[in-house]
């Protein structure tokens, strides 16, 4: 790309999450981040416990925090023999993560924990 003031080719400088690129003769230059499409997804996604869990103490206490809820109220989560909704996008207020990134974040530790969920409606991202 060309410098719009002086024409001289322009240097990039972009990374994975930035475009920077900056002209060695006269200094212009700029910089922007890049979005990722899972910052901008607003989709209202669903995350559902399955049955079959396994009910030990480390995995009630992981359905606790993950929930807000007491560790009765998330034996009874894991116990369940349908699906249970732990989770609903729609609910999110407004924080640093895009809908998608919470739920990103919530199916990482349930991954972490090897129990077993459902996200509806499919989730394009990889789960870490």
């Amino acid at each position: 790309m060309k410098c719009v003031k002086c024409g001289h080719e322009m240097l990039d400088h972009s990374t994975a999450q930035t475009i920077c690129l900056e002209c060695p003769n006269c200094g212009w230059g700029f910089a922007t981040t890049l979005s990722q499409p899972l910052n901008e997804d607003m989709t209202d996604y669903e995350i559902y416990l399955n049955p079959g869990n396994p009910e030990t103490m480390e995995h009630i206490k992981q359905i606790s925090a993950l929930c807000h809820v007491s560790y009765l109220q998330a034996k009874k989560l894991l116990s369940s023999k349908e699906p249970v909704l732990i989770y609903k996008a729609e609910q999110e207020a407004a924080s640093s993560l895009s809908k998608a990134g919470k739920v990103l974040q919530i199916a990482g530790c349930l991954e972490e924990s090897s129990l077993r969920y459902t996200i509806i409606p499919e989730f394009p991202y990889e789960i870490k």
